[in-house]
């Protein structure tokens, strides 16, 4: 585990610094966004951050960097990283392109078209639209639910709202991760001197938009024509990366999905041939994390294995893993860890996901003790409450002319449009 620290600056940016041997030094920056409404905005702003500063380029490819922004749900993340010779320079130049104001006609209209063909093209993904249909679903009302804006809603993005979104961003709600090859206090130091003139507005701190509770309901029938192949997803509320239970919930997600020897790839892949890659995914956000069930499978085979991956959901109570079966996730589970931590660039990703819940490297040593230390009692524990087939938000994508007879005749199910 790299030596790392933190520490709050002047203008209140949290900085997180964690010190590896490495050529590069690699950064992340995330920022708030200032509440709900702000996300086709935001993803303006990200393009156009370091666009069309040709100043900025040339600097950084003489430092061998790059920096880039993308645009979430409720923030934004900068992402980059520079020869470790010239890190100075490169939270210079980060520090630099927060304080200058966008402002770039040209650079606007290239940002909005860049940003409505990206929206057109995940239409035509059938796996994006399925993930944002359960997102759509599981987070009604919330920034995490909301679908991707329509190409006039992009256009009508003006300089004005991205300046003032800009201006809105603050180092006070914003955190800053670095993993670089100087000692840590050197590099929280740096940190420290090199972003100290971004002062941001002097706005209240963002507004938390609550997460609705889970409200399981009918099967959700997304239509999708001529489609040859359907795609199912189960979404599961599960605890994030501060609870206790996490390691509990990992090894389950392991069990049953989350391995090539795991629970759905016996019985949909190997036991029925119906679905080659039959996954589980676990998807933290700062407010909510998910463990999402995947598979896709022929038309015909659609009701079956919304069946079987029920029964898989309620076997992880009635039949707890546990013996060979918990050892062999337990192994797997760990080995993940390790990978997540193989270089400067995963370590700064599992950074910043720590540091949005508050939390430092060395929760992931806390949770490799926890994972091996986890019982077969924690695992019927963790099954009974979280994996149940009623928590879940079931969304199917495929033909809705060859689906909705066949599965309304055994379960509740709405149409819904994704257009």
């Amino acid at each position: 585990m790299p030596a790392h620290g933190r520490r709050r600056a002047a203008t209140g940016l949290r900085v997180f610094a964690a010190s590896r041997p490495a050529p590069l030094t690699e950064v992340r920056l995330y920022v708030p966004l200032p509440g709900a409404g702000h996300a086709t905005t935001a993803a303006v702003l990200a393009e156009m951050l370091f666009a069309g500063r040709s100043r900025l380029r040339d600097r950084l490819d003489a430092i061998g960097g790059h920096l880039f922004a993308v645009a979430g749900a409720d923030s934004l993340v900068v992402s980059g990283n520079a020869l470790a010779a010239h890190t100075r320079e490169l939270f210079t130049l980060l520090a630099g392109a927060l304080r200058e104001k966008v402002r770039s006609r040209p650079e606007l209209h290239l940002a909005r078209a860049r940003i409505a063909d990206g929206f057109r093209l995940a239409r035509s993904r059938p796996e994006l639209v399925v993930h944002q249909a359960l997102s759509t679903i599981r987070y009604a009302g919330h920034p995490y639910g909301q679908p991707p804006p329509e190409p006039t809603v992009v256009d009508a993005v003006t300089e004005h709202d991205v300046i003032e979104l800009w201006e809105s961003l603050r180092p006070a709600d914003a955190t800053l991760c670095v993993v670089a090859s100087a000692p840590v206090e050197q590099t929280l130091d740096l940190a420290a001197e090199t972003f100290a003139e971004w002062r941001g507005s002097a706005r209240p701190a963002p507004e938390e938009v609550p997460v609705p509770p889970p409200r399981p309901g009918p099967v959700t029938l997304v239509h999708r024509d001529s489609a040859d192949r359907v795609l199912l997803r189960w979404g599961l509320d599960v605890v994030g990366p501060a609870h206790p239970e996490l390691p509990a919930v990992e090894l389950t997600h392991t069990a049953l999905g989350g391995s090539y020897s795991c629970r759905l790839v016996e019985t949909l892949r190997q036991r029925h041939g119906w679905a080659y890659t039959p996954s589980t995914s676990l998807l933290h956000q700062r407010r909510a994390s998910l463990l999402v069930v995947s598979a896709d499978v022929p038309t015909e085979a659609a009701e079956a294995v919304l069946d079987l991956v029920r029964d898989e959901l309620r076997g992880l109570a009635e039949n707890p893993v546990r013996g060979e079966e918990l050892e062999r996730a337990r192994g797997k589970t760990l080995g993940a860890h390790a990978l997540s931590l193989r270089s400067a660039a995963h370590v700064a990703d599992v950074m910043l996901t720590l540091a949005e819940h508050d939390l430092e490297l060395d929760a992931v040593e806390r949770r490799v003790r926890k994972l091996h230390a986890v019982r077969e009692s924690d695992m019927e524990s963790v099954a009974r409450r979280l994996f149940t087939p009623e928590r879940a938000t079931e969304v199917v994508l495929g033909d809705a002319v060859l689906l909705y007879a066949k599965l309304s005749a055994f379960y509740p199910v709405v149409h819904r449009s994704m257009e």
